[in-house]
């Protein structure tokens, strides 16, 4: 019994030690930079006193956005929504804060299910980003 566990283990390390580990990415230290420049952005977003919203309005087909007081009437930026199973639906708009500061997006044409939505905007030289699931209906 012990001499197959022996065996078996040895067996593991040799298979291990032959296996390729490359990166996935040639350009990976790039992204990286780019990855931490989104955590970056998700911590600003929030350490706002009031941050963004995002509201779907089931009976009225949209999806509302709430921009922070402060920033809704010189923030600039995009919207996206993308759809997990399927990239081929992802959309974007543009940010449009309206004078009380919000959006509404209609979502009619997009497919019932699980989406993600993706909000960045720069307010003066700091940069945003806030992400929220929606199951639309």
């Amino acid at each position: 019994m012990t001499a197959g566990f022996v065996l078996f283990i040895l067996f593991m390390v040799f298979k291990a030690m032959q296996q390729d580990f490359h990166l996935v990415y040639d350009d990976y230290y790039d992204k990286e930079i780019k990855y931490q420049g989104e955590i970056d952005n998700i911590k600003n977003a929030r350490n706002l006193k009031e941050g963004l919203k995002i509201e779907y309005l089931l009976r009225d087909g949209k999806v509302k956005f709430t921009y922070p007081p402060d920033h809704k009437n010189s923030l600039r930026g995009s919207i996206y929504f993308f759809r997990p199973s399927d990239s081929s639906l992802d959309t974007s708009f543009s940010i449009q804060s309206g004078p009380d500061g919000t959006q509404l997006i209609s979502v009619a044409s997009l497919k019932k299910g699980l989406w993600q939505v993706k909000v960045n905007w720069t307010y003066g030289s700091q940069e945003f980003q806030e992400e929220k699931n929606l199951t639309i209906q």
